[in-house]
């Protein structure tokens, strides 16, 4: 931030208007920014940097240690692949969707051609 000084413009978060706008630097303390002014709502606050993305966590499988084998072992034969709870639930939760939307499907069918059959049968000329 070396160089910047009360009136220059830099992004921040506004905490008024919930999003990173366009601000004045109002006050500086050492150096260090302390207080900004936003562009688009007027409103003074302290100096909230613009959010950076954060990194993604990667999600570590357990690593289960069967009887009869060493910690180590275990671990040196370990290769992470999907979950077992959600790799044995998916396969099996879609079909069971799949066969109810399907019986459901099926069972508006079948009502629909047996209201047509008692209209056209019921009217009269």
């Amino acid at each position: 931030m070396a160089g910047l000084g009360p009136g220059d413009r830099i992004e921040a978060r506004c905490t008024r208007c919930n999003d990173v706008t366009g601000h004045v630097i109002v006050a500086l303390v050492g150096g260090e920014i302390v207080k900004v002014e936003c562009r688009a709502c007027g409103s003074v606050h302290k100096y909230y940097p613009p959010a950076t993305p954060k990194a993604a966590k990667v999600k570590t499988a357990v690593c289960r240690v069967k009887a009869g084998e060493t910690r180590k072992e275990a671990v040196n034969a370990f290769k992470p692949t999907t979950t077992p709870s959600t790799a044995a639930a998916s396969p099996a939760a879609l079909s069971r969707s799949a066969a109810k939307a399907q019986k459901l499907a099926d069972d508006m069918e079948q009502n629909w051609q047996r209201t047509m059959n008692q209209t056209a049968a019921a009217s009269r000329p």
